[in-house]
């Protein structure tokens, strides 16, 4: 395995693949293959592996970030699986990637991948800061690496819309403005369960025992319970239940070794909270505990502590996880298991990756580098895994991209697994 799997934004080209859901875990990997076809595959996982090694020859700073070169214009795969290097027109670039396979397209662009980037990470610091984009008439932007340009969608698309985000934010001719349309999410942040609905067997005296201290929380007596990334769980707060999502990725707290998962932070009205005790199977399996986080703007996170008698299964259908993080490259393959709700069949989605960094607002909450596909997923599947293949492993291992935050009629928005790391700060995959 090389060092390094890295991030290459991109965007805009939505790719003709129809998406796969099954509600039943028949192999994941003959799915995949009637889906997309063994071509498309193969040209995939060799493109995984060129840009892999494209990525890898170029400098690192002390603190392990790429130095891109100034002609490198970014990098994505097209929808026959085949790899798409972007060169600065009228500069030196190195021929190496040339000889790297016969599969790789260069093609010329006018901005360095490098100056994108760093226009694109000072609006989206400028729109953190503020907490607020629409204050800059925006309702949304991307990084589209395919395109070459940052596009930012305008509330107020008109002459005067765009002098006003120009002057409060940033004037660049990498920046190409568009309309904002409204997206009609089908669930997302800040959702106010119905309570009253949840249907959920548990006794009296099981949720009685939930004991919750300031530091510590006694673990109930009960046989030992494996649950699997993509189960549905309930959160359960002060004698109610208050909302429904899924597991998502295995990990474990940096800080302490305590073992858990990741999941989706607005999964419980007005957010996971401090004390928040997660059931799944019929039974307690863990806890928001006191010195854990949960984000609702930004990543849309939380990580949970399972108690210790509760153990993540690193596999389901026929396909293995590893804690290796793999960065979204648009047109790579990505799958999805969740739950949706009212259900307690997990399903497994597939698409491909349309953008690779997304600044939205999904139901007044400001969600920032977020990651589009091009499936849709549905209530209840908030939380759930995101994975995708690994360059150059065994074609039955996946490794983890994220977990999914936000979806319409015909995306899912997911956070990635390094931002998450940065903003909950001690959850790593495991």
């Amino acid at each position: 395995m090389k060092k390094l799997i890295v991030a290459i934004m991109s965007l805009t080209v939505i790719f003709s693949f129809s998406v796969i859901a099954f509600t039943q875990e028949i192999k994941h990997l003959d799915q995949l293959k009637e889906e997309f076809g063994s071509e498309f595959l193969l040209n995939h996982d060799v493109s995984l592996t060129n840009a892999m090694d494209i990525l890898n020859s170029f400098p690192q700073s002390r603190t392990g970030e790429i130095i891109y070169p100034d002609y490198f214009g970014g990098l994505y795969i097209d929808d026959n699986g085949n790899l798409v290097n972007l060169v600065v027109t009228e500069t030196n670039f190195d021929n190496h990637v040339r000889r790297l396979s016969e599969n790789i397209t260069i093609r010329e662009v006018e901005f360095s991948y490098r100056e994108l980037r760093e226009i694109w990470e000072y609006i989206t610091e400028r729109i953190i800061s503020r907490g607020d984009m629409i204050f800059y008439n925006t309702g949304g932007q991307f990084l589209d690496v395919s395109g070459n340009r940052i596009v930012v969608e305008l509330i107020d698309y008109s002459e005067n819309g765009i002098e006003l985000f120009r002057e409060l934010m940033i004037d660049s001719p990498v920046i190409q403005f568009i309309e904002f349309i409204e997206t009609d999410w089908t669930y997302g942040l800040g959702i106010n369960f119905d309570t009253e609905n949840i249907e959920y067997e548990s006794s009296e005296e099981h949720i009685n025992n939930a004991v919750i201290g300031s530091e510590t929380i006694d673990i109930l007596p009960a046989n030992n319970i494996t649950v699997t990334p993509g189960d549905p769980i309930r959160v359960y707060r002060n004698g109610q239940w208050v909302g429904t999502g899924s597991i998502g990725y295995r990990a474990i707290a940096t800080f302490d070794s305590r073992r858990g998962f990741v999941t989706a932070a607005h999964i419980a009205n007005g957010g996971l909270q401090r004390g928040d005790i997660v059931h799944a199977q019929g039974r307690r399996i863990g806890i928001l505990a006191g010195n854990d986080d949960a984000r609702l703007s930004g990543v849309d996170a939380a990580g949970i502590q399972i108690d210790s008698n509760v153990s993540v299964a690193g596999q389901f259908s026929n396909i293995s996880l590893t804690p290796t993080v793999i960065q979204p490259i648009q047109g790579g393959m990505v799958s999805s298991r969740g739950t949706p709700g009212g259900t307690s069949n997990p399903i497994i989605r597939s698409g491909t990756i349309t953008n690779t960094s997304r600044n939205v607002t999904v139901n007044g909450v400001s969600l920032t580098r977020v990651v589009e596909t091009n499936f849709s997923t549905l209530g209840g599947e908030s939380g759930g895994i995101i994975i995708s293949p690994i360059p150059g492993a065994a074609a039955t291992l996946r490794g983890v991209q994220g977990i999914i935050v936000a979806g319409s009629a015909n995306t899912t928005l997911f956070s990635h697994a390094n931002n998450i790391r940065l903003a909950i700060g001690s959850w790593v995959t495991h």
